[in-house]
């Protein structure tokens, strides 16, 4: 029975129109696949990532937009060679048509381990700020499972409570034991961190040991493990900086230096000033381009 004061919202949520037509078209097919074994690195992927949808209902999601992606691009390419009908284009067509939809079947399939690594990644970040809070709570001598109700309640911490909730709906929807909702918790997070946090606790609490004193000597380690991360993207930063520097200032004038003695030689093409200096702008811009999407990409986001 749920407790008063939760809300404790499924794990599933009921498929939306895409979904369902999918399910309409294919799911005999993925059903059949999955029972002789087909996919099975994608179930596992789809629920470390806390993807909100049956896997089953995933595959079929990959069948029909890979169908469309075909038709689609099938109808668009014929439509654009003009009423060329020929053996030749209707073949080039169609193998276009059949590389979309290869390339549609391709990411869709390994968008849930893109998006569990991603979780990971925010959940680490998020986790040694959340354990000391735990710890911080439980020394005041809490009942584990109301530590997890008031973290889920903090919208700063949005990756870890996605996780924390599985425990109390576990707890208070399935009628496990703090215990076992841990350990289960523990086996399918994403982040192996939490994994051990919460497999941890799962001990302290079975053992009867301080679950404060745990937390908090958890929270120290992650916490140096997080100085840690921030020191090697502080290194990692001054490396790009010093290619920055390097290939802006250099590159153009080596460019700029082999364009003139190619014009003067009579080798290749002769550019004049104001073509020369708008490809020397536009290289520059995509370097920058190139090495600020890069920093954001290993930027952490805590």
């Amino acid at each position: 029975m749920e407790q008063k004061g939760v809300v404790a919202k499924p794990e599933f949520k009921k498929p939306g129109f895409y979904v369902r037509i999918s399910n309409t078209v294919f799911y005999n097919l993925s059903s059949s696949l999955t029972s002789r074994g087909y996919f099975k690195d994608l179930k596992e992927e789809l629920r470390t990532a806390g993807i909100p949808i049956f896997y089953a209902s995933y595959i079929s999601v990959i069948f029909l937009s890979t169908l469309l992606t075909f038709i689609v691009s099938l109808i668009a390419t014929i439509i654009l060679s003009f009423g060329n009908f020929t053996i030749i284009a209707v073949l080039r067509s169609i193998g276009i048509s059949i590389l979309l939809g290869v390339c549609a079947f391709i990411l869709l399939y390994f968008y849930p381990s893109v998006e569990r690594r991603s979780l990971k990644s925010r959940i680490d970040d998020e986790l040694p700020f959340v354990a000391l809070h735990m710890s911080a709570i439980a020394g005041s001598g809490l009942e584990p499972s109301k530590i997890f109700e008031i973290l889920i309640s903090d919208k700063e911490n949005k990756a870890v409570a996605g996780e924390f909730r599985k425990v109390v709906n576990q707890v208070n929807i399935y009628g496990y034991d703090i215990i076992t909702a841990l350990r289960n918790v523990a086996k399918e997070t994403a982040s192996r961190k939490l994994g051990e946090l919460l497999g941890g606790m799962a001990v302290t609490i079975a053992e009867g040991g301080e679950l404060a004193d745990f937390l908090k000597k958890r929270s120290e380690t992650l916490f140096f493990d997080y100085k840690l991360s921030r020191e090697q993207y502080t290194k990692l930063a001054e490396t790009f900086m010093n290619i920055y520097i390097s290939v802006v200032i250099t590159a153009p004038m080596i460019f700029s230096l082999l364009i003139l003695l190619m014009g003067v030689s009579g080798f290749g093409l002769t550019l004049s000033p104001a073509a020369l200096t708008v490809i020397l702008i536009l290289g520059v811009s995509l370097i920058n381009v190139i090495f600020l999407v890069a920093l954001h990409l290993k930027q952490p986001s805590y």
